[in-house]
């Protein structure tokens, strides 16, 4: 899925499509879009060891 992956970039924003993806049989791999805030999806989707990859400069965040 690529981004924006929301509107606002909030954790209950991240939380909400969470809890979409869930209930999907598909497997996804997000990739945020310019407006997305990298922090918070990446605190709602700890489970992704993907999005913590090295290249657009944030650190990851635990």
């Amino acid at each position: 899925m690529t981004g924006d992956l929301v509107d606002f970039g909030s954790k209950d924003e991240y939380r909400f499509l969470r809890g979409i993806l869930e209930t999907s049989p598909i497997p996804e791999r997000l990739m945020p879009g310019n407006d997305d805030s990298r922090d918070a999806l990446r605190r709602v989707f700890a489970d992704h060891a993907y999005l913590f990859a090295a290249g657009d400069g944030d650190s990851p965040v635990h």
